[in-house]
C-alpha cells in the first residue's frame, strides 16, 4: 500500500488501461448475436476478431514512436474516446462490411493508448518496475475480465446498441488521463518529453526475437480461448451467462497471475518465472476442454494465472532492451507481437470449420510449452545494490 500511495500516476494509468480494455473485450459477447443475425461462419467471426487485433497491433509501434517523439498525453486521452465511440457504433452496423469497418476503426483507439500508458509507467516508476508494470497491466486485465459480464448484461437487455450506455466512463476518464500525463510531461525537459531516457547501444537481436516470438505464441493461446469460449459453450447448449462467467474467471485469474509473476520475477528471476508459468499448462488446458462446467472454472482459472504471469515481465524486459525508445518498445510488445495472436484466431476459426471447435481449441493446449522454450534466448538479470540489471549474452 505504501508503494501505491507513492505512485498515484501509475494508478491513474491503470484506470485508463481498465477503460480501454473494458471496451476492447466486448466483441466476444457480441459475436453470438452477430453470427446469428448475419449468418456468419466461424471463419468470418474469426476474421472480425483478427481485424481488430491486427489493425491495433500494426499501429501500436507507430503510435509508440509518435509518443517518443512528440509526447503522449493527447494520444492517450484521444485513444480512450476513439475506441469508445466506434465500439458504440457497431450496434448500428447495416452489413458485414460496415461492422468490419467500425471494428477496425475502434482498434486505433486501443493502438493509440497502450504504448503511451506503458511508456509513462516506465517514466513514473523509479523502483520495482516489474511490479509497477504489473499494476498497469492489471488494470487492463481487470477491464478485460469485467467486459464479458457487463457486455452480456447490456447486449442481452438492449442489444448491441446498448453499448452506448457505457459512454459516460470514457468521457470522464479521458480528460483525467490528459491532466495526469501533463504532470509527467512537466517534469521532463522540453526537448526530451515523451522520449525514453536510456542511451542507444548494441541491439540485442537474439533477446528481442526471443521475447517477441514468445509473446506471439502466448497471445495466440489467450486470444483464441477468449474469442471462442462463448461459441464453444453455445455449441454445447450452455448459457451465455455461464460463458461470460467462464471468461471472467479466465481473465480475472490472469490478474492474479500478473501480480504473482511480477512479485516472483523480482525475487526469483525473470526467466524462471516465464518458463515455469508456461511450460506445464498443456494438461490444464486439455482438462478444461473435457471437464464439467464446475471443474472447467477451476481449470480455466489456473490457465489464466499461468498464461498471464509473464506479461509484465516480458514488457519490462523489452523496454530495457530498447532504453532509448520505451514508447516504441511498448508498442512492439503490446501491439505488433499480437499480430500472430490475431492471425492465430483466424487459423483457429478455419480449423474449427474443418474439424470442429472443440478440436481446434484443444490444439491451443500445446502452444504454451513451445513459448516457454524461447526463454533460452532471453537475457539474464543480476542485482547490483537495489537495481536489477539485464545481462545480454547475445
Amino acid at each position: 500500500m505504501t508503494f501505491l500511495r507513492r505512485n498515484p500516476i501509475i494508478l491513474a494509468l491503470c484506470l485508463g488501461h481498465f477503460t480501454v480494455d473494458l471496451y476492447a473485450n466486448l466483441l466476444p459477447m457480441a459475436f453470438p448475436q452477430v453470427k446469428s443475425a448475419m449468418g456468419l461462419s466461424y471463419a468470418q467471426v474469426g476474421f472480425l476478431a483478427t481485424t481488430y487485433i491486427v489493425a491495433s497491433s500494426l499501429m501500436q509501434p507507430f503510435f509508440g514512436y509518435l509518443g517518443d517523439r512528440f509526447g503522449s498525453r493527447r494520444l492517450a486521452s484521444a485513444g480512450i474516446l476513439w475506441i469508445a465511440a466506434f465500439m458504440a457504433l457497431i450496434g448500428f452496423s447495416w452489413s458485414y462490411l460496415s461492422l468490419l469497418a467500425f471494428i477496425a476503426l475502434a482498434s486505433l483507439g486501443s493502438a493509440a493508448f497502450h504504448p503511451q500508458g506503458a511508456m509513462n509507467v516506465a517514466l513514473a516508476s523509479k523502483e520495482r518496475k516489474v511490479l509497477s508494470m504489473s499494476i498497469f497491466v492489471l488494470g487492463g486485465t481487470f477491464g478485460f475480465a469485467l467486459s464479458p459480464l457487463i457486455g452480456a448484461g447490456i447486449i442481452s437487455a438492449f442489444g448491441l446498441k446498448g453499448i452506448m450506455a457505457m459512454l459516460p466512463l470514457p468521457l470522464a476518464v479521458a480528460p483525467f488521463i490528459y491532466w495526469v500525463l501533463s504532470r509527467i510531461d512537466a517534469r521532463q525537459p522540453e526537448d526530451s518529453r515523451g522520449v525514453g531516457r536510456g542511451r542507444p547501444g548494441r541491439l540485442p537481436l537474439v533477446g528481442l526475437l526471443s521475447v517477441v516470438t514468445l509473446v506471439m505464441i502466448r497471445s495466440w493461446t489467450v486470444m483464441g480461448m477468449n474469442s471462442y469460449i462463448p461459441l464453444l459453450y453455445r455449441g454445447r447448449g450452455l448459457s451465455t451467462v455461464l460463458a461470460s462467467e467462464t471468461l471472467f474467471v479466465f481473465l480475472a485469474s490472469g490478474s492474479v497471475g500478473m501480480l504473482l509473476g511480477g512479485y516472483l520475477a523480482d525475487q526469483s528471476g525473470r526467466r524462471k518465472v516465464i518458463f515455469a508459468s508456461l511450460f506445464f499448462l498443456t494438461p490444464v488446458a486439455l482438462f478444461f476442454m473435457e471437464a464439467s462446467p464446475a471443474w472447467a472454472l477451476v481449470a480455466i482459472g489456473l490457465l489464466g494465472i499461468g498464461l498471464e504471469a509473464s506479461v509484465p515481465v516480458t514488457l519490462v524486459m523489452a523496454q530495457e532492451m530498447l532504453p532509448a525508445s520505451t514508447g516504441l518498445a511498448s508498442g512492439l510488445m503490446m501491439g505488433f507481437t499480437f499480430v500472430a495472436g490475431g492471425i492465430g484466431i483466424s487459423i483457429t476459426g478455419w480449423l474449427a470449420d474443418q474439424f470442429g471447435l472443440p478440436a481446434a481449441l484443444s490444439m491451443l493446449a500445446y502452444l504454451p510449452p513451445v513459448a516457454a522454450l524461447f526463454t533460452l534466448g532471453l537475457p539474464g538479470t543480476v542485482k547490483r545494490g537495489a537495481t536489477v540489471v539485464q545481462e545480454f549474452n547475445s
